[in-house]
This record gives C-alpha cells, structure tokens and sequence, in this order.
C-alpha cells in the first residue's frame, strides 16, 4: 500500500490520502453533447478523451453538475437547470451506460437541479435546486422518490437560484454560489431549514458579475471562484466575509476565459477551468495573477467538448468534497509512522 499525507478531521479520526491509488482523471460535462467525457489529469491540446459516457440508456440530458466518489468508485451527474434528478454510475463508465441508480420524484423536492458535492466521510450527497433556492442533503446511496434528511432554504438563506455548493470537513462548512444575489453564502454543514449564513461574501469589491464554481483550499486557506459574466478567476481568503477585495485575479484576453464554469484546484496546485464560451477546459498555477496565458488548454475537435460546464476530478487538492471526492481512508488505531497493517474503518 503506498504512503500518502495525514490529516486529522476530527476526533479519532485521520484521514489519509493515498498516491498512486486510482487514476488520475479529469471529468468534464458537456451540456450541448449530453455527455461525460474523461481525459487524462495531465492531458494538453486537441487529446481524445479516455472514454465517453453518453447514450440513451445514460439519461443523460443537459449535463451539469458532477461529483466524483473515490472512496466508493461512483460518478454523480445532474441536468443543468433543467432537470429535478440526479444520476449516479461506476466511476469508470463508459459508453451508454445505464444508471447505478437515480435521485428522482416529489419526495425529493428537487427542482432545477446543478451543483453537487459529494461527502464520503459523512456518507451526505449535497444538491442545489434551484427552482427552490434551496440546498438539499441526502443520504450518499439515495435512490429513488427519497425527501432530503435537511433542507437549507428560506429567506433568511440568501439563496436565490444557487448553482454551485462546496464541502468543507476540515471547517465543517458548506459554500453556496448564488446566482441572482451574486454572493458565496457559507454554512455550518449541519444547518437546516431557514438560517442565515455565518458569511456572505458580496458588493463592488468582490468584483462578482456572475458567480459560479467554487473551490476551497485548506492546505492554502483560500476560497477561489470562477465568474462566467467577468471573464475571471479571484482568489479569496477562506473566511472572506463581506464587501471585500480578491486577493488576486486572473483576467484578461491572454488568458482564454470564456464564460468560466466548473472549477477546480488539483493536488499539483493547478486551477482547473471549464470555460463554455471556447469549449475549452484552462489550467493555471494556483498562484498566477493577472494577463496570463494558461499552462496547459485542453480544447479542439478530438475532445468531443460541446457546452462544457461541470468540472471534477481525481486528484483534486486535500480534503475537499466539493464537486470530487478525494480518495479517503479512514485508520482505526493509526500510529504514525505505521504503514504496514490497517483497519479501514468509516467513523
């Protein structure tokens, strides 16, 4: 079994992410194809993808929202806008390819579904629905006509037409990016029905136009956010709470952004960008600032890109259940230094 890093969650509880253990891959939603399509973590140019998930038997519609589960090899799709289900396959499917199983019925409320986030410490599947400015929780395996065990909605909220959430385990918090206010809204992960945010970052400073991806680094303490009307990529300090200033920006016309979606911050400290306008996915250091060209553009007739949006990947940065899931393992009786004989346990 190969080393990895430590972390500790909580109480009793370290988790370890292991290298050299899954693929690392990059999945991208194309809205107008109504496909998945997977490339390599390090893919650059006119690549074809790994495989493609697309076909009649997918329901795959107008694909969105994507959340990635190593920990129980599963990939999460929602419609984008559109659609009230949420559909749930192996992680390595390919082709048409049937549903493990859907997310779908009154009970559930959903309503317009985009974002997701997946928590596989907590065994949580978190939706934005936003035909009811609302956040909804389930249960990870849900399956079915199934009512959300808690519902973040309500006008003391702030959500209005909610399209990203992020999970944060290490602060034990969740991200909203709503749409409508042009605000990040931020939770305790436990809240429930009509609450107000511990934090809301809004106004002129923020720069926000039109709000989208999300992402939390804990390594770096910083909250990054795409904006699709902007053009532009800002970096923020986690606990950013008001009308405040990015602490950087990456924008302008080197840069490529076109209508930003889907983000991601990857373990080789790479910003990763879905960006619709081009049907191009962009890739930057985590710390670039200003007019500058990507390192690496994933774009061209082989990619079979068609309206990307949604954003996930393999090998996202420590701890973060935003749109993917990290590899986790959680070690009963853990000593450091002790790699040789585990109980794999989940708390």
């Amino acid at each position: 079994m190969s080393c990895g890093r430590y972390f500790v969650v909580g109480a009793g509880i370290v988790v370890m992410f292991l290298s050299g253990t899954a693929s690392a891959e990059l999945f991208v939603g194309n809205a107008g194809a109504q496909t998945v399509t997977v490339f390599a973590d390090d893919a650059d140019g006119n690549v074809l993808p790994l495989r493609t998930l697309g076909g009649n038997s997918t329901l795959l519609t107008i694909v969105g929202g994507l959340a990635v589960d190593l920990v129980n090899q599963e990939l999460f799709v929602s419609p984008k806008s559109n659609g009230s289900r949420v559909n749930v396959y192996p992680l390595d499917a390919d082709g048409d390819v049937a549903p493990l199983r859907v997310l779908e019925g009154p009970s559930t409320g959903l309503d317009r579904v985009n974002g997701l986030a997946v928590d596989p410490v907590n065994d949580e599947l978190w939706v934005c629905s936003t035909g009811n400015d609302s956040v909804l929780v389930f249960p990870r395996d849900a399956n079915g006509d199934v009512a959300p065990i808690r519902t973040i909605s309500g006008p003391s909220t702030g959500l209005d037409y909610g399209l990203y959430v992020f999970v944060d385990l290490t602060h034990d918090e969740v991200y909203v990016a709503s749409m409508i206010t042009d605000s990040i809204v931020v939770f305790p992960r436990m809240a429930n029905g009509d609450v107000a945010p511990i934090r809301t970052i809004q106004g002129a400073s923020t720069l926000f136009g039109g709000v989208r991806g999300i992402f939390v680094s804990q390594e770096h303490d910083e909250l990054y956010v795409s904006d699709r009307s902007r053009n532009m990529i800002m970096t923020f300090p986690r606990t950013a709470d008001g009308d405040v200033a990015p602490l950087r920006t990456i924008s302008g016309a080197a840069t490529g952004l076109d209508m930003p979606q889907g983000l991601v911050l990857s373990q080789d400290d790479e910003l990763i960008v879905a960006c619709e306008g081009t049907n191009s996915v962009l890739v930057f250091p985590r710390t670039a600032e200003g007019n500058v060209t990507p390192s690496r553009t994933i774009a061209g007739a082989n990619t079979d890109f068609d309206g990307v949006d949604g954003l996930a990947s393999s090998r996202a940065a420590e701890l973060s259940t935003g749109f993917v899931g990290p590899l986790l393992l959680f070690i009963d009786g853990f000593e450091s230094g002790d790699t040789d004989a585990w109980s794999v346990t989940k708390p």
